[in-house]
Order: structure tokens, then C-alpha cells, then sequence
């Protein structure tokens, strides 16, 4: 019994440390399930759209971890989180653009402008000043 919960407290341990690269692992894992047992010409529309986030979910994990890690390395970068969020978002509405045959380069233009008015808002917003005390 005790090597049980000494295993189970090491896997613990392993998952908080390695978390993100578990959630990576297990989002790619999804995808592949999924991209591998769809048939692109027969699919629903509700299929459609779990695609897409599945998509961006995987794009956002992948840079969320190389954010990190550039982090461990030495590179600073400071809102991780929210630059990878926003640069998942811009390549997928990219794709469903080109997907359906509306992307052009005033489309890219206007989605890049958009997405750095949304990045600087959401570094610049501020907590509420009684959540910042707790």
C-alpha cells in the first residue's frame, strides 16, 4: 500500500511539474483521434467547428509551452498566456477564412490590427483593487 501512494504522489508531482507538456501531449492525442476518423467531405457542420478549436487548442498549447520554456532558457517574455492566446486566435480565424474562400490581405490586415488593439488591451486592464489585496 505504501509504494502505491508513493507511486501515485510521484505522478503527481511529475504532472505539476510537467503539466503543461501532459496537456500538450493529450490535446495533440485528441487531435490526432479526431483529424483521423472524420472524413472531410462528409462532415457535419457541429464537426466543423470542434475542429477548428481543436485546432486552436493545440496551436495555443504549442506556444504556450515554447513561451515557456524560452522563459526557463532565458528569454523573458512577459505575458506568455495571453500572447500565445492571441496569436492562436489570429491563425485560426486565418484558416476558417481560407477555408471557406474569404481571406485576402485586407481580411489578414484588418485581423492583425484587431489582434494587437485586443493584446495591448488585455495587458493594459487592471484587477479590481479588492481581488489585487487577497
Amino acid at each position: 500500500m505504501g509504494r502505491l501512494l508513493f507511486y501515485n504522489l510521484n505522478m503527481f508531482m511529475l504532472f505539476h511539474k510537467y503539466g503543461k507538456l501532459f496537456s500538450l501531449i493529450l490535446v495533440l492525442v485528441l487531435d490526432g483521434l479526431f483529424f483521423s476518423f472524420t472524413n472531410p467531405n462528409r462532415i457535419n457542420q457541429i464537426f466543423l467547428l470542434i475542429s477548428f478549436i481543436l485546432v486552436g487548442l493545440s496551436l495555443f498549447f504549442i506556444f504556450y509551452n515554447i513561451g515557456s520554456y524560452l522563459n526557463l532558457v532565458g528569454f523573458k517574455i512577459k505575458h506568455v498566456f495571453k500572447a500565445s492566446l492571441i496569436i492562436s486566435i489570429i491563425l485560426v480565424l486565418s484558416l476558417a477564412l481560407k477555408s471557406i474562400g474569404q481571406f485576402s490581405l485586407i481580411d489578414f490586415v484588418t485581423l492583425l490590427t484587431f489582434s494587437i488593439v485586443l493584446y495591448i488591451y488585455l495587458i493594459l486592464i487592471r484587477p479590481p483593487k479588492n481581488i489585487r489585496n487577497k
